[in-house]
């Protein structure tokens, strides 16, 4: 591929209608990233 082509790529908003956000701050021991990691 040169350097002049032009890529598109394209994207849609996925839908949803409940969103739910886990956040886990690294305390002692990132404690908090750990169980974020596990449960995702």
């Amino acid at each position: 591929m040169s350097s002049s082509e032009i890529v598109r790529v394209a994207s849609y908003a996925p839908s949803a209608r409940e969103v739910i956000l886990v956040a886990g701050f690294p305390g002692s021991g990132l404690v908090g990233s750990i169980a974020v990691n596990y449960l995702t």
